[in-house]
């Protein structure tokens, strides 16, 4: 499920159910636990046709796996 966020500076990115069934902070939480910007908006988060989702540490192979997963929701958007 896709909700319509509009500019998407209400939404929080991993906070909110705005794509998917439940938050993305949920459904990725050792992503969310590694992200540089847990608290920003959808609208932050995209920019200039991009998601730029940025983590404190390199991402393991299971976190890759993982991000590949996330993105692929996102396409959707």
């Amino acid at each position: 499920m896709i909700k319509k966020v509009h500019d998407g500076s209400r939404v929080d990115f991993w906070g909110d159910t705005w794509c998917g069934e439940v938050p993305f902070k949920v459904t990725f939480n050792k992503l969310f636990e590694i992200s540089l910007h847990q608290k920003a908006t959808v609208k932050e988060i995209w920019n200039n046709g991009n998601w730029n989702l940025v983590f404190r540490r390199n991402l393991s192979q299971e976190r890759v796996l993982e991000l590949d997963e996330l993105r692929s929701m996102l396409q959707l958007v």
